[in-house]
């Protein structure tokens, strides 16, 4: 676990899959706010639906990795994790 720029605190995780448009995000690395729990975290994924979410595709082919963001209620980008994205 590191605390990175934005003082989220960034967690490997080794299977975690979000449903997202136009496919399924595999997550490898979480990002959270030092305040939210383990079960906070969890249940962001879970209960959000696949519209909420935006993937920011990595422009390096390969080992790169993608962002998962959540479009929040005033419309701004939070980055939740990294991982690949699995298109339907």
């Amino acid at each position: 676990m590191a605390i990175d720029g934005n003082n989220k605190v960034a967690s490997n995780v080794n299977s975690l899959s979000v449903r997202v448009l136009g496919g399924e995000f595999q997550v490898s690395e979480v990002l959270y706010d030092p305040a939210q729990t383990d079960r906070d975290v969890l249940a962001l994924f879970e209960q959000t639906p696949a519209d909420r979410w935006f993937v920011m595709v990595s422009e390096s082919p390969g080992d790169g990795q993608d962002a998962l963001a959540l479009i929040d209620d005033d419309l701004e980008f939070q980055i939740c994790a990294h991982g690949v994205l699995r298109g339907e």
